[in-house]
Order: structure tokens, then C-alpha cells, then sequence
């Protein structure tokens, strides 16, 4: 009995306080507290928040915006296993890529993935602990941010032709800045062009109704193989170099657009460098350096007098020499004293 009587005079004692706190406030402060104590947590600008990005490598941010949390926890659950991650600021995973914050104390929770790999796309949920529980869907896409030079890693031009190199950086969330050096020296007279590639979520699905808590929940992440291909081709003369650029320019193919689902659209930048007339002294090695990835290389040999004749001969650019000569001449060599060994022995035989 004693008990109880403690415990009622603790709760009017508590909502007396709470009365006069209010009380205190300006009248529309009480009735902004007032309202705010009858209406349950809601997700806010949820579609805005949908869709996220990242590249290969990098940190994703995902968000979620909770008004009128009062004490419930919002949890972040990867939907295709059912897979707690974390709880309020705390991480239920023993993957600690995984991190929860809340900026500032607001409406904000952000979870961040570090580090992502390519596994780490599809569908979370950001989840209020009310009853039942809530849940939004954030859908996060893993790119790989690229750098791909045109018209290859090695190009090879006559004197007087015109220079034209393309570098292009795609699936980069923030500027890339794309600049082109010879050596250590930055050039000059750089185009930069600007554009976006739209791709779409569409195909993904998801079950609002799934309610998480902490528990024993699995705690691995399946890890896959990723591997990336560089193509590299060689041009020698101005028209091939030309023709390739014009296509990287208005041909992308690293992403599909679609009419369902959520779009996101990746930024592409292209960075070319352009010489009139190609002369010696632009002969070297050139680099494209950007913010996003790692630099590209393309070595330019500008070829004069006798250089042009031997690379119209010999495509490839390595001059056989005269070793080499040698070396198809025996070559030869062996093989006609090979066929006029076997001739003679076939013919003794037969006549035996």
C-alpha cells in the first residue's frame, strides 16, 4: 500500500512539473508542446531521401528524417536478410562500417557505410520503435566511379596532325574536376564538359511491415569478387583520334535510364585537350587527375621524317630492328633445313 502511494504521488508530482514548464512557455510554444504530445513519430521529406548513391571505395551517407520522435528509437534494418544494424546511435552488427548518428540532436539520422563494396547496394529501412512499427525505404546504388581516356593509352600522330584527348569521369557524387597534365606541368586550353547519366532503382521491392529489434540477429555480409577492365586502343593518324572522341562523348554506356522506379542521375565530365598542329615537343606522357579516382596516363608520340615511315610499317610502334631481321631470317633458315632433311630421309626410305 505504501508502495503505491509513493508511486501515484512521484507521477503527480512529475505531470505538476510538467504542467508548469508549459506553463511558462509562450502561448504558442504550449500549444506547439500540447500538439506535439498527441501526434506519434512521422517520417518527413521521405521521398527526397529515397535513393542514394556511392562509389566503389567510398562512404555512403543514407537519411531519414523522424518528426515528433519523443522516446522511440529509430533503427536502421538492411532489408534483404532482415538485418539489424543499428539502434538509436548504438551498432548491432559486428561489421562496424556501419554507423548511426544524429547531427545536431534533430530530426536528422544518418547511417553511414564505409568503405562500400559492391554488395552493399539495395534496399534499408529506416524504422520508428512505435506499435506497430514504421518504416521507410532508403535505396542506395553502388557505383564505380571511372576515368577512361580517348583515343587510347598509347597514341601515336603524325607531325602537323591535330591533338585531340578526351578524358572522361563518370559516377563521381561530387565535383571531379578533371585536369590535364604533361609531367608534372598543368595544361592549358582545357574543354570541360558537363552532363548526367540517369539510372533506375526500378525491379527492387521491399516490405514496409518489417519489424526489427535487437537481437541475435546474423551479423556477416557476403562479400563478392569485384573486378574492373581497362580497354586500351592505338590510333596513328588525326581521323581515328577524332571519330573516337566523338563517340565517347555521345555514346555512354555505364548507365540505363528506365520509366519505373526511382532515377538517379551520375555526373559525367569530360575534360579534352586540344593542339592545333602536333610538333615534337608535344611528344611525352600526359595525365588526366581528377578528385574521384585514380590518375590515367596516355603517352603521345608525335612521329617525323623516318619515325613515320617505320610506324606506318609497323602499327604496333616497336621497330624490329636489325637483331630482328636476324632473328626471322634463322627462323626461316631452320625451318627450309628442317623440310630438306625430312624430303631426303622420305626418299631414301622409299627407295630402300
Amino acid at each position: 500500500m505504501y508502495r503505491r502511494i509513493t508511486v501515484f504521488v512521484l507521477l503527480t508530482l512529475t505531470l505538476a512539473k510538467d504542467v508548469q514548464d508549459t506553463e511558462e512557455l509562450p502561448a504558442h510554444k504550449r500549444q506547439s508542446v500540447q500538439y506535439s504530445t498527441l501526434v506519434g513519430p512521422s517520417f518527413v521529406e521521405a521521398s527526397l531521401h529515397a535513393a542514394a548513391f556511392a562509389p566503389l571505395g567510398k562512404t555512403a551517407h543514407l537519411t531519414c528524417s523522424v518528426k515528433n520522435l519523443h522516446n522511440y528509437t529509430v533503427s536502421w534494418v538492411r532489408a534483404r536478410d532482415i538485418h539489424l544494424l543499428t539502434a538509436g546511435e548504438t551498432t548491432y552488427t559486428s561489421d562496424k562500417r556501419f554507423v548511426s548518428v544524429n547531427p545536431g540532436r534533430g530530426d536528422k539520422w544518418m547511417l553511414r557505410i564505409h568503405h562500400i563494396r559492391p554488395s552493399d547496394a539495395g534496399i534499408y529501412l529506416c524504422q520508428v520503435s512505435v506499435s506497430p512499427p514504421i518504416s521507410t525505404p532508403v535505396h542506395l546504388q553502388v557505383t564505380e566511379a571511372r576515368a577512361k581516356v580517348t583515343p587510347g593509352r598509347d597514341v601515336y600522330l603524325k607531325a602537323g596532325s591535330r591533338v585531340v584527348l578526351v578524358c572522361e569521369v563518370s559516377g563521381c557524387p561530387y565535383p571531379a574536376l578533371p585536369s590535364w597534365y604533361k609531367g608534372h606541368e598543368l595544361q592549358d586550353g582545357i574543354d570541360i564538359v558537363e552532363g548526367h547519366l540517369q539510372t533506375s532503382t526500378a525491379g527492387s521491392t521491399f516490405d514496409h511491415s518489417i519489424s526489427v529489434s535487437p537481437t541475435n540477429l546474423p551479423s556477416t555480409i557476403r562479400n563478392e569478387n569485384y573486378r574492373s577492365s581497362q580497354q586500351s586502343t592505338t590510333v596513328d593518324d588525326e581521323k581515328t583520334a577524332v571519330d573516337s572522341s566523338s563517340e565517347l562523348m555521345t555514346s555512354p554506356d555505364t548507365m540505363t535510364s528506365s520509366s519505373s522506379g526511382i532515377s538517379i542521375e551520375l555526373p559525367v565530365v569530360t575534360a579534352t585537350l586540344t593542339r592545333p598542329k602536333a610538333s615534337a615537343k608535344h611528344s611525352g606522357v600526359y595525365t588526366c587527375t581528377n578528385t574521384c579516382t585514380d590518375p590515367v596516363n596516355i603517352t603521345l608520340h608525335v612521329l617525323t621524317g623516318d619515325e613515320e615511315t617505320a610506324a606506318m610499317q609497323h602499327p604496333s610502334g616497336s621497330s624490329p630492328g636489325p637483331s630482328g631481321l636476324d632473328r626471322e631470317s634463322k627462323r626461316k633458315f631452320i625451318f627450309c633445313l628442317a623440310l630438306s632433311l625430312f624430303t631426303a630421309v622420305s626418299t631414301s626410305t622409299f627407295f630402300t
